[in-house]
């Protein structure tokens, strides 16, 4: 389309061509289009020429309708984002750009919502209608998308509609020039009292550095900003000055993430138990790795060495996304490292969403 030229769409003849919106009569379009059949049916009956004009009127609105909802479309250009992110039952937004390129006609009532293809078939998306987008002008539609299912989805389609002037047709167009795929990772649970129990079981390992663990490391000359509290007293009076002491700084250690396979049935998006088993392991190697904790991860048909980089975690999220075959080879981790083993529950509760296993 041509940003100077608002009317170049209807010179090429696309104002009716495969681009051209696609009508559709809303309710009110109904009973305008009955209302002029009537009229018209009594017109033609009764020779009025009072009902003859209101004939014309009607049927001149309802083209006047059609045209101006199409040219309402015609400059209006979208924008997809380029990336996606998103977790089961996390809000994630869709930002579709739209932008005016007519010179001096404003767009109306334009609204925009998006099909997406997931493991489980279609959704359709709406987003909120932008009332009045001026000549020239740009702006951000965020459609909230709350997915059900992890795995990998589609941004199929974008379709821009409106129903302006008068609400008799609602005319849309739709963008599928870019797809953009995402992964929807797994659930976000809250496994603060797990993390708490393996921190007690795993422990931590001295890194040979200054920091905040419990092991003496060094004394240093106390400064301002220093914690009065770990001024050593007795030092401090044999040296003649203030000192303080300081702490060996620690870190975690490597664990290994393992689930097993028994009990899991991925191929069906609506088990339970294999989800919830599935959402635990994504976020106890989120909540080690915040910890410092170097975490490997092996399920059937994934084996990642341990890493504590978000790069790791990213991969392991996106693993466990799209885990679908539990018939796959499972790779076991060393043996002389800490193992966690997660298995799938039979009854998955809040306070317990799988089984998990040290050793």
């Amino acid at each position: 389309m041509n940003a100077r030229n608002p009317l170049a769409p209807w010179r090429r003849g696309r104002f009716l061509g495969r681009r051209g919106a696609k009508p559709k009569l809303t309710r009110v379009g109904w009973i305008v289009i009955a209302i002029a059949l009537a009229s018209g049916a009594a017109a033609i009956n009764t020779g009025n020429n009072l009902l003859y004009l209101c004939w014309g009127v009607i049927l001149a609105s309802i083209v006047g309708s059609g045209i101006l909802s199409e040219f309402n479309l015609l400059t209006i250009r979208l924008q997809t984002p380029a990336t996606l992110s998103a977790r089961v039952r996390d809000r994630c937004n869709i930002e579709i750009a739209l932008q005016n390129r007519s010179r001096f006609f404003p767009a109306f009532g334009v609204h925009a919502h998006v099909r997406l293809r997931t493991r489980s078939g279609h959704e359709e998306v709406r987003g909120e209608p932008v009332m009045l987008l001026s000549a020239m002008k740009r702006t951000q539609l965020p459609i909230n998308y709350v997915p059900n299912r992890r795995g990998r989805t589609e941004l199929a389609e974008v379709v821009l509609a409106t129903e302006y002037p008068f609400g008799f047709f609602r005319k849309s167009r739709s963008e599928t020039k870019k797809k953009v795929s995402f992964d929807v990772w797994p659930e976000r649970l809250d496994v603060r009292h797990w993390l708490q129990r393996l921190s007690q079981a795993m422990g931590n390992s001295p890194t040979a550095n200054r920091g905040d663990g419990e092991e003496f490391f060094s004394l240093k000359n106390f400064e301002q900003g220093d914690d009065p509290r770990k001024i050593a007293w007795r030092r401090s009076a044999k040296a003649g000055r203030m000192m303080v002491q300081e702490q060996e700084a620690e870190s975690g250690g490597v664990v290994w993430l393992v689930l097993e396979p028994k009990d899991l049935r991925p191929q069906e998006a609506d088990d339970f138990a294999t989800e919830k088993a599935i959402a635990f392991v994504g976020a106890l190697a989120e909540g080690l790795l915040q910890g410092g904790h170097r975490v490997g991860v092996t399920l059937p048909g994934l084996f990642l060495p341990p890493a504590r980089t978000q790069g790791h975690l990213h991969d392991v999220l996106t693993g466990l996304a799209l885990f679908d075959d539990p018939t796959q080879t499972l790779i076991a981790p060393p043996r002389h490292q800490f193992r966690i083993t997660v298995r799938a529950a039979e009854k998955p509760t809040v306070l317990e969403p799988a089984i998990m296993e040290l050793g």
